[in-house]
């Protein structure tokens, strides 16, 4: 059935319901409530200039003494260059967001700064102009989308209230003290809605449901007054921003976060299909992306922007956008510009090839080459724990090499993760996992049997050497064996303390490895180290203690299922696990999994990946049509 087809018949299907639930509600019930919506309808629809919006959400109830958890949303317009936002979460957060003809401000009122971005005002896509900025949050939350949706499809207040009847299977109820009360016949995706009218006011007095997941309540009180609040005086701390840049920070930070709230609970959707570009191919293969990249530098990174250009841009206002505000609130400096410290400190240690790579993914998808140099020296990823097992440790003597990454959930980059099968001409051709627009590798494979996982470590602020990503990149591309990455580590700068685990499947060995300013430490194989898991076992990372006891519980019988079992709970951090890898070099074969929504990676199906198939595949992309 056509789109437009589907279309027509839902309003045929939603006129028909409107129809038969206004028969549920009395005429001055129907004419009070449409009059309550009177305000809201303007102001979605553009038609109220000037007003003052004060909203408060409440969830959970006061049972067992338990106070409910209580926002409140100040919205103050006066015309579309100038408003304010201020959001209030009890007494532990209250931020404003300010805009006005000459300056654009973020006050963080309990952490006492403003960060301040003076000038004229912006124009653009980016800009922060009301409309823009509210249509956009709104329609990246799925649930806001879907209720402006509805008010701006109605010609009038009372359209939107019959609609609102319908699709909420409202039913007046008796009521004694003169206000008209509208509740849900029955649940509506899951929650009961309760709405009652203020006859005398003309107002909603109050929207409240109740759900499996506890009660919930909005009070509003909308006024045609409007007055901006002041900067704040000398109390507090001025950190001042370009206001471009500031703007475009606030309008795609905020809308990514409102758009990852949202996603965390409802994951998006993946439809198997292929995408051909040049030598480049997407395969989305239960629910799963595999991009596969082939050619020079600037090709490989054409084919990664086009192929992934709205996860790309996805991944931008993620890491660089989202969690610079959330980062310059904590820290009180804004992040952006120790982000473009970073990236001046390390440039000239990055290969041209790779800068190379970058410009070509920024143009094919279309975002600024700043905003992927930064968002690729994002020095984040190190949280986690690697371990390899082989002779005495594992059955059959298997080399089994695993990588438990623990970082970043809550900024929803699960939604991007890409496994990335490259291969780039004069290198070896190696599979990464990865999430779309960063070009390194976290942990990787190439076809000589080499893995390589790096990252934990410390060092912020020393960044005079190449990014992790890119060393373990150009290791795969470059290494046959652990031999070979080894000395060329030893050979490349070192400012900060990184560790890295190398296996090679040839040699069956593995390596923990130590860089540091002062040094390489090297732990292979049965050596003795500071945390030693019995013999034919080596790790570094986070949650040793767990990892060694579940290991030494095991001893010589690890294989696939119970190495994928130790990857669990406690060894990977609960509502943070992003990623778990086990990699079988002597088979060239990849086991991964990765969170989606709140679900960490551990609880996730895991998939099994054969390098030598997925290369048969990218093989036969130049014969598609």
């Amino acid at each position: 059935m056509g789109h437009r087809r589907l279309i027509f018949w839902a309003a045929i299907g939603l006129a028909a319901s409107t129809a038969a639930r206004a028969e549920t509600t009395s005429q001055a019930g129907l004419d009070a409530f449409s009059r309550s919506l009177d305000g809201p309808h303007r102001i979605v629809n553009g038609r109220l200039a000037a007003f003052t919006w004060d909203i408060e959400v409440a969830f959970g109830s006061q049972a067992n003494g338990a106070e409910p958890e209580t926002s409140r949303l100040t919205l103050v317009r006066c015309g579309d260059g100038e408003f304010a936002c201020t959001l209030a979460q009890g007494a532990s957060s209250r931020l404003t967001l300010l805009r006005t003809a000459s300056a654009a401000a973020l006050i963080d009122h309990v952490g006492r700064r403003v960060f301040l971005g003076e000038g004229p005002t912006p124009q653009g896509p980016d800009a922060l102009a009301f409309d823009a900025f509210t249509q956009r949050l709104a329609a990246a939350h799925g649930d806001l989308s879907a209720a402006t949706e509805i008010i701006r499809g109605a010609a009038d207040s009372r359209v939107m209230a019959l609609q609102m009847i319908g699709m909420l299977k409202l039913v007046e109820q008796p009521s004694a003290n003169g206000s008209v009360i509208l509740r849900s016949s029955e649940a509506v995706n899951g929650r009961q809605f309760t709405i009652t009218v203020d006859t005398q006011a003309g107002a909603i007095a109050s929207i409240a449901w109740a759900s499996d997941t506890g009660p919930g309540r909005v009070v509003y009180r909308l006024d045609g007054e409007a007055r901006l609040p002041d900067l704040p005086g000398d109390a507090f701390e001025t950190i001042r921003v370009d206001r471009v840049e500031l703007e475009r920070t606030l309008m795609r930070g905020a809308v990514r976060a409102c758009e990852i709230a949202y996603r965390l609970d409802h994951p998006r959707p993946l439809v198997d299909r292929r995408r051909k570009d040049g030598s480049g191919l997407l395969v989305i293969r239960k629910a799963r992306r595999i991009a596969m990249l082939a050619g020079t530098p600037r090709e490989i990174g054409a084919q990664h922007g086009k192929l992934l250009a709205r996860e790309v841009s996805r991944t931008v206002d993620s890491l660089l956008y989202a969690n610079c505000l959330h980062e310059s609130l904590r820290r009180g400096s804004w992040v952006l510009d120790e982000c473009r410290k970073a990236w001046a400190a390390q440039s000239p240690q990055i290969a041209a090839e790779y800068k190379d790579e970058m410009a070509a993914l920024a143009k094919a998808a279309d975002v600024s080459l700043d905003e992927v140099q930064l968002v690729n020296t994002w020095p984040a990823m190190r949280r986690g724990t690697s371990f390899a097992m082989s002779g005495p440790a594992s059955r059959g003597g298997k080399l089994l090499h695993g990588r438990v990454l623990d970082c970043l959930t809550g900024l929803d980059v699960q939604d991007t993760a890409t496994l990335m099968l490259i291969r780039k001409q004069g290198a070896q051709p190696l599979v990464s996992v990865g999430y779309a627009g960063l070009i390194g590798c976290l942990d990787g494979m190439n076809g000589r049997k080499l893995a390589v996982s790096g990252g934990a470590g410390d060092g912020s602020g020393l960044w005079d050497s190449e990014p992790t990503p890119l060393v373990v990149r150009r290791l795969l591309e470059r290494c046959s064996s652990a031999d070979e990455a080894l000395a060329a580590l030893k050979a490349a700068p070192r400012t900060a303390q990184v560790r890295y685990l190398i296996s090679d499947g040839n040699a069956m060995r593995a390596e923990t490895v130590a860089t540091s300013p002062e040094g390489v430490n090297v732990t292979g194989l049965g050596q003795p180290s500071s945390n030693p898991g019995g013999n034919g076992v080596v790790a570094h990372g986070d949650h040793l203690a767990p990892l060694l006891d579940g290991i030494r519980k095991n001893h010589r019988w690890f294989d696939e299922a119970r190495t994928q079992a130790l990857m669990g709970y406690p060894v990977a951090t609960q509502d943070d696990n992003l990623h778990n890898i086990l990699f079988l070099p002597a088979d060239l074969v990849i086991v991964v999994s990765t969170a989606c929504g709140r679900k960490d990676a551990c609880a996730q199906p895991y998939f099994r990946y054969e390098f030598a198939q997925l290369l048969r595949e990218a093989e036969l992309v130049e014969l598609m049509p």
